[in-house]
């Protein structure tokens, strides 16, 4: 049962209470208090007038609270005045501690202070508020972080465009294995599609691709170290453009050093190109490579438009300046005219695998017919040296730079900049054009 509170100034009589002129029927009706017995009646004590206090303040620190988030958020819905707020919250909020007593007894000792409760709750409520500012605080400086990065990297572009010279990500080595002085071998990493230029560094400096750019740096990096005696490559690619594939090439042709090249689960196509730089080739027994061929994809967009109602109006200063645009028919002039270019670009595909494979031309001719071949079947054909493992290829690399016993390996892999990392983010796209891959 509910206690019932009652003035400190009622009195009883044959255990009913008599109702004086204090009566204060926001605590109990007459008729509750009439059918009720002595024992369940409270008394308010000293303590419990402190709780009322206490719990006041408790209020107050709460209303102060909302009011600030209020500034914050006018949303919030808050009373204007504290004793507004009050009159809302005293029917749930102000709760009387209330000791149970009959008559002529004193309130148990045991009871625990309502001011230590009061201070928990206006820490509570200090937490919350702080809670409130950091919350609003940490966009604002998101945003002005990411302002002024933008504005580095604007400036970066900027500089680049006026002909200044840029730092672009430099390549640092660490250690893999091995000793942990003496005659090292590079290891460097070719994984996902070849592109050109710096394009294959995305947020936080991973690597979505193969980029040329930062690969040439770190073979560069690893031919001036004289610590480094041989370089191995571990491939891991469809392939990709055929500039980017071609500066790898020749990156690895012109370091001066021993190269092996370990061809993972795919060196297809550009991926195969690449290794061509390589003195020795190993690859897996399952390894996919070959697809040794150029291609080249058009898209055209004519029909949709026509149906979505959308027109095109191209000036052009030549017959095939248009020639490759999504919105203008591909004619069998503009198939022949690409044709010369793929078989351009295709031509110096085999003539790079004879030389470097010592195989006759002709024969090159018949294996590039874009089909894919196993690690096995490549060995079988002598596209490759011999099969195996990244043991076997590292092996091979430390005898031919000469390194007795275990060799020490150091990784050489780009280093992003955050001018790069921001000027990155804030590149416009690339205009769609023909391109030329191999893959």
């Amino acid at each position: 049962m509910q206690a019932i509170i009652l003035p400190a100034q009622t009195r009883f009589s044959g255990g009913q209470p008599q109702f004086g002129a204090n009566f204060d029927s926001r605590f109990f009706s007459r008729e509750a208090a009439k059918n009720a017995k002595e024992e369940d009646f409270c008394r308010i004590t000293a303590d419990s007038q402190k709780n009322r206090v206490s719990a006041t303040l408790r209020l107050r620190a709460q209303f102060c609270a909302l009011r600030t988030l209020r500034a914050l958020c006018p949303c919030v819905g808050v009373p204007d005045s504290f004793s507004e707020f009050l009159s809302i919250s005293s029917s749930s909020e102000i709760q009387v501690d209330t000791i149970p007593m009959t008559l002529n007894q004193t309130p148990s000792p045991e009871r625990s202070p309502a001011p230590a409760q009061a201070s928990s709750s206006a820490h509570t409520a200090a937490w919350a508020l702080g809670g409130v500012l950091l919350g609003c605080a940490l966009p604002v400086f998101a945003c002005l972080l990411l302002i002024v990065g933008s504005l580095v990297g604007l400036s970066s572009v900027v500089s680049s465009s006026a002909g200044n010279p840029v730092e672009l990500g430099t390549s640092t080595s660490t250690y893999v294995s091995g000793p942990r002085t003496g005659p090292a071998v590079a290891l460097i990493d070719i994984n996902g599609q070849i592109t050109s230029g710096e394009d294959g560094a995305g947020a936080l400096g991973a690597t979505s691709s193969a980029a040329s750019g930062p690969i040439v740096r770190a073979i560069q990096a690893a031919a001036a170290d004289p610590d480094v005696k041989a370089i191995l490559i571990r491939i891991d690619s469809p392939g990709g453009s055929v500039i980017g594939s071609d500066e790898i090439f020749h990156a690895l042709k012109n370091s001066g050093k021993p190269v092996v090249a370990q061809m993972r689960s795919l060196a297809a196509s550009g991926g195969y190109y690449v290794a061509m730089g390589a003195e020795h080739i190993v690859a897996h027994p399952d390894t996919l490579t070959g697809s040794i061929g150029v291609i080249s994809e058009f898209t055209n967009y004519e029909d949709l438009f026509e149906m979505l109602g959308i027109k095109t109006r191209i000036v052009k200063s030549g017959e095939n300046k248009d020639f490759g645009s999504p919105t203008v028919p591909f004619t069998d002039e503009d198939e022949k005219l690409w044709q010369a270019v793929i078989d351009e670009a295709y031509d110096n595909f085999v003539r790079i695998i004879a030389e470097n494979r010592k195989l006759p031309l002709e024969k090159v001719r018949e294996l590039a017919d874009g089909r894919v071949y196993t690690g096995r079947q490549a060995a079988a054909l002598k596209l490759i040296d011999a099969l195996g493992y990244y043991e076997d290829a590292l092996t091979t690399a430390a005898q031919r730079g000469g390194i007795e016993g275990q060799p020490r390996v150091l990784r050489f892999q780009r280093r992003n900049t955050w001018t790069e990392l921001f000027t990155q983010s804030i590149a416009l796209p690339k205009r769609a054009g023909p391109t030329l891959e191999y893959r």
